[in-house]
């Protein structure tokens, strides 16, 4: 979040003031009106005044080490706002010339989470190599509180910009490149609208990467089960063969979702 500036995008609503256990007045998330972003979640009140607690996380918040990606759609290859906080570095380049880095989103400093930060899944959350104070063992309470931090920063997103699928996916699996937990199951929910990027003009949606099955394909040769939920609003058919294929290259499951309950069935049946 943060000021417009050059960037427009929609805000998440807060509660300003709250009648028992529903909002009475509501303003936009953020510093300007004096709500943070722990207002949009209502966690102060007995009852959720947004957020529905019957979602994947929660179900699981003491059984499943989550870890959350964001797409990053900005060509800039810069790791901090400008370029969208890059995830990892990249050797990709448009046909003329320029260099490129979209995808995921990289790690978020300690004690300053930007909107997006990547939250590793593993044993342990890393900053450019650096532990962090947001460590996962196998305790429960820690595993828990955890997994309450990737719960806060999917409510701080809003959205913005383009989706590079196919970048996406290509991050996906550096990122499990460099992940030291293999002994453990590791699995990728993808939600997405599947349409990829067009990122050079006359060229294929995903150019200069990859298809995104191609690196699903890597991601499963990793032990890394790749599911696909499609979103597809009522009245729009989505991308459906396109989210079948990549599912298939990534060993997973694959589902179509209308609505909120919809997603949440399609997230959760490719968790069992």
């Amino acid at each position: 979040m943060g000021p417009d500036e050059d960037h427009g995008h929609a805000r998440q609503m807060c509660c300003r003031q709250a009648s028992g256990d529903t909002c009475a007045v509501w303003a936009p998330c953020y510093n300007d009106n004096g709500l943070g972003f722990d207002r949009a979640d209502a966690v102060e009140f007995d009852e959720p005044l947004a957020r529905s607690r019957n979602g994947l996380i929660d179900a699981n918040i003491d059984q499943i080490k989550f870890g959350v990606m964001f797409s990053d759609g900005e060509l800039d290859r810069r790791r901090n706002r400008d370029g969208h906080y890059s995830y990892g570095p990249e050797n990709k380049a448009l046909p003329n010339g320029q260099g490129i880095n979209v995808g995921a989103r990289r790690p978020g400093a300690v004690g300053n989470l930007h909107v997006g930060a990547l939250i590793a899944p593993g044993k342990w959350f890393y900053d450019n190599g650096n532990l962090s104070a947001l460590d996962v063992t196998d305790d429960v309470e820690r595993v828990r509180s955890h997994n309450k931090v990737v719960q806060q920063v999917v409510g701080r997103l809003v959205p913005h910009g383009t989706s590079p699928l196919s970048a996406f996916v290509h991050d996906a699996e550096e990122f499990y490149k460099n992940d030291n937990a293999q002994c453990r199951e590791r699995s990728v929910i993808f939600v997405t609208r599947g349409f990829d990027a067009v990122l050079a003009n006359g060229r294929e949606p995903g150019f200069p990467y990859e298809p995104a099955a191609d690196y699903a394909r890597r991601l499963r040769a990793l032990g890394v089960t790749l599911h696909v939920v499609l979103i597809a609003p009522e009245g729009e058919n989505g991308n459906v063969a396109w989210g079948q294929q990549l599912a298939s290259a990534g060993g997973g499951q694959f589902a179509a979702a209308q609505t909120a309950e919809t997603i949440r069935v399609a997230i959760s049946k490719a968790t069992r």
